[in-house]
């Protein structure tokens, strides 16, 4: 088992100083937040949400057929 050692506490200590300091900024929170959206981006949203409307519809009409009499 290994221990950890002060210089290993230090330098994690100065990892979330810095994250932290990327995070909030003077006036709070920072919000700059870049999104950058290619074709293959698009494309596996458009899919993702084909297939979950897929899948609802599927979903509703196995629970209607099992509530319901025939």
């Amino acid at each position: 088992m290994a221990t950890e050692t002060t210089q290993d506490k230090e330098q994690k200590k100065g990892l979330l100083k810095k994250y932290l300091d990327n995070t909030f900024g003077d006036e709070g929170l920072r919000t700059d937040v870049k999104i950058t959206l290619t074709n293959e981006t698009i494309l596996k949203f458009v899919t993702a949400v084909v297939v979950a409307t897929g899948l609802s519809t599927a979903t509703y009409y196995v629970i209607k057929a099992m509530f319901t009499k025939a």
